[in-house]
């Protein structure tokens, strides 16, 4: 009985699943939060993207709250969800027999998205298109 009262609880507890388009997207703040980082470092390569300018800050945070209001998870484990994902990225580059083409990859898919996003509206900006194809 007791094992079945905790799997209840678990079940209960346990988060819903993100909507693919928002896997997408993380995957994009992981890969655009990489770019920016190695922009800022004057890293060899990162130039071939558009600067990010803190607009890959404005769609991580627009990112993070659709998650967290359509999954009921908290800011930490949204952090935790892009940890896992900016580590996902950083082992497959480096296991990945030609990182840049494998980072060109991940990165060119999100372009679209950083192009949507309005630097003039701060850091809670405006996204155009984030939430298309996704359900209310």
């Amino acid at each position: 009985m007791f094992e079945l009262v905790a799997a209840l609880a678990l079940a209960t507890d346990a988060k819903p699943a993100l909507h693919p388009r928002r896997a997408a997207q993380l995957e994009c703040v992981a890969a655009l939060a990489l770019v920016g980082n190695d922009q800022a470092r004057k890293q060899k390569g990162a130039g071939r993207f558009p600067k990010m300018a803190g607009r890959d800050q404005v769609f991580a945070g627009a990112v993070a709250k659709r998650i967290m209001a359509e999954t009921g998870r908290s800011d930490a484990e949204v952090r935790a969800l892009y940890k896992t994902e900016v580590e996902r990225l950083q082992n497959g580059a480096m296991n990945s027999t030609d990182p840049s083409a494998y980072v060109d990859g991940r990165v060119k898919p999100c372009l679209p998205w950083l192009k949507a996003v309005d630097p003039k509206a701060g850091p809670d900006g405006v996204v155009k298109g984030l939430d298309d194809g996704i359900p209310p």
